[in-house]
């Protein structure tokens, strides 16, 4: 095995550093790359919804593409107006109805003590 030299400590030193630098860099931009992962998915989405404005209506690229951008937008909103209210209903519903559930499972395990006792089966204390 080739002995260390100084010169080459100072080159694993520095690419020990850069390799640390680069991942601290790629951490602190993540959000960015998320963000532009989402935005190249709602622009690949939205691509045939302005071909066909502008095939359709004869619309001009531009106002095609703020077109189907709030199109999007008025979706969205239709659809968070929508589901947010039915989550919530049925997220107070569950709630409301855990003690039932506990006794639900209270009595199966009152059931299946009682049928493994059968076997002779004892709990261990």
């Amino acid at each position: 095995m080739p002995e260390l030299t100084k010169k080459g400590a100072y080159k694993l030193i520095a690419i020990v550093a850069l390799l640390i630098t680069l991942a601290w860099f790629t951490l602190q931009i993540a959000w960015v790359v998320k963000l532009l992962a989402v935005s190249l998915l709602i622009v690949y989405a939205l691509y045939p919804v302005v071909l066909f404005f502008k095939a359709r209506l004869r619309l001009p690229h531009a106002p095609a593409v703020i077109l189907a951008f709030l199109l999007f937008l008025l979706f969205t909103i239709a659809m968070g107006g929508i589901i947010v209210p039915l989550v919530q209903n049925e997220t107070r519903s569950i709630l409301a109805e855990i003690p039932f559930y506990a006794r639900q499972i209270q009595f199966h395990v009152a059931d299946l003590t009682n049928y493994l006792q059968g076997f002779g089966l004892e709990r261990e204390h």
